[in-house]
């Protein structure tokens, strides 16, 4: 008999609680597709095997990718033909495991499809955080296929050079013609050839080739900007001047970077010596760099100007703690302990933190960290390690052990680490966080290098500084860009 509202089309279920070895083999493919394809599934899911690596991605893509700046930097070569004097990657105290050569053509095809043609496209990097390969474009074999490569992808961009201009014959320039627009940033650290050949050590018949460079350059109509790593010691400010006056014919930018060295300097023949002519009075410097722009209207920039507030305004120097500070009160932080490189400590960025912290209701701490990796005169955050963060933390717990139950947040500049939070040895910021159970913020850089107001777990520092009209192909002229700072902006702390 039907029960109510049963149909008279209702399957009987059936019983399976005994099934027969051909029910139970129904009950196991049911809703299967394909036995052979799910039969696979099933055995990797009992085994928890793991993938097989069956590609590469190049050292160079890594590193750009991992830094954030995948879509603006296109290193293409780690070797430079020079043997400067203060090279970074020379007297590195660790060991940077990097290879002497030229990108492949492939890897830099597959690196151009990642540029976002927005911003201006940097051949050529620089040791700055966690970014290490650097070397000279031009030398590059291939380098006229390169740029046609990117001009394919990036009609309009604006393609930015660092060279040390060795390279820049006449007739070398008539052939990046047909790829303009490009601009150049010319490493001439003197106008002596002597001295030119003493800092950068290269055959002096290179030197008339860059000294010619810039004239050549300005009849083509293409832009230039100079760098002098400026060391008075070796050359005298007699020199630097006498560079500075030959350049501002051409340029309306010179920047200014200081000379370093690491604790690699005790492995020197002279070691003293060798520190003396790579170290410098900051406050004479300062001064010096103050005439020279009356004396010849030039636009003269030393990011690490010890006499320079840190808060004026411009490039490098417009660091506003209090965006930054509401943030942190938003996520409910009640007690922020800020780390500054000692570059960072000498122009008052702590001063400023403490000024402004009054008008925050969250507290809020300051600390200097010190590069004991590098040691020797290094100062600039790019290249601290968390190690260094980790032992200055704990000598401020240590002096202060009630500072440790107050702090509830760590405040770090992103600069040195990458997407992943890891510094340039591969250690995690997140080590911190782990050995005192207190959280990590990083807070973001904008492209002149000062702080945006936000933090983030993630470090996609380099923005344009104005929004483009539209996402490719930009008109360079419409939109600002400028540049980090890198490993040779330091300066010797007494």
């Amino acid at each position: 008999m039907l029960k109510e509202n049963q149909s008279m089309d209702t399957v009987v279920p059936i019983d399976i609680s005994n099934p027969t070895a051909g029910e139970r083999n129904d009950l196991t493919d049911k809703g299967i597709n394909d036995k052979k394809w799910t039969a696979n599934q099933d055995k990797s899911i009992r085994s928890g095997r793991t993938l097989k690596q069956t590609s590469e991605v190049g050292t160079m893509l890594w590193e750009a990718i991992a830094k954030g700046n995948e879509k603006f930097i296109l290193p293409i070569a780690s070797v430079c033909g020079a043997d400067c004097v203060f090279c970074f990657n020379k007297y590195n105290p660790m060991d940077m495991d990097l290879a002497s050569g030229f990108r492949d053509l492939d890897d830099i095809a597959q690196a151009i499809q990642l540029l976002g043609g927005d911003t201006p496209i940097h051949l050529g990097g620089e040791s700055n955080g966690v970014v290490r390969q650097e070397g000279e474009p031009l030398l590059h074999p291939r380098i006229f296929d390169i740029l046609g490569m990117i001009r394919n992808k990036h009609p309009y961009t604006l393609i930015h050079v660092m060279t040390n201009a060795t390279q820049l014959t006449e007739k070398f320039v008539q052939k990046l013609l047909p790829f303009t627009p490009i601009a150049f940033q010319i490493s001439y650290h003197s106008n002596s050839q002597h001295n030119w050949c003493k800092i950068l050590g290269i055959r002096a018949k290179k030197f008339k080739i860059a000294q010619e460079s810039f004239a050549i350059l300005e009849k083509y109509r293409l832009n230039c900007q100079a760098t002098i790593v400026a060391m008075p010691n070796l050359v005298g400010f007699d020199d630097i001047e006498g560079t500075i006056r030959y350049l501002r014919q051409y340029t309306e930018v010179i920047n200014i970077y200081s000379p370093h060295y690491t604790d690699a300097a005790n492995q020197q023949p002279e070691p003293e010596e060798f520190r003396h002519k790579m170290s410098y009075d900051p406050i004479e410097m300062s001064k010096f760099l103050k005439r020279m722009r009356v004396i010849y209207n030039t636009n003269i920039d030393w990011p690490l100007d010890p006499l320079k507030p840190i808060n004026v305004g411009g490039y490098h120097s417009s660091f506003m703690p209090a965006g930054i500070m509401n943030t942190l009160h938003s996520k409910g932080q009640k007690h922020a302990l800020w780390l500054f490189s000692e570059a960072a400590w000498i122009r008052g960025a702590g001063k400023v933190v403490m000024e402004a912290a009054p008008y925050f209701s969250n507290k809020h701490s300051v600390l200097c960290v010190k590069n004991r990796t590098y040691g020797g005169s290094i100062t600039t955050a790019g290249l601290l390690m968390v190690d260094d963060y980790d032992k200055a933390i704990e000598e401020a717990f240590n002096e202060d052990p009630s500072l440790q139950h107050k702090v509830d947040c760590f405040v770090l500049p992103a600069l040195p680490f990458n997407r992943f939070g890891q510094d340039m040895l591969g250690k995690n910021y997140s080590l911190l966080q782990d050995k005192y159970g207190i959280s990590v913020s990083c807070a973001q850089q904008a492209t002149s290098g000062d702080f945006t107001g936000e933090t983030t777990s993630t470090h996609d520092q380099w923005k344009p500084v104005c929004e483009p009209s539209h996402m490719a192909n930009i008109n360079p002229t419409t939109t600002e860009y400028t540049v980090g700072d890198t490993a040779m902006a330091t300066r010797k702390i007494s």
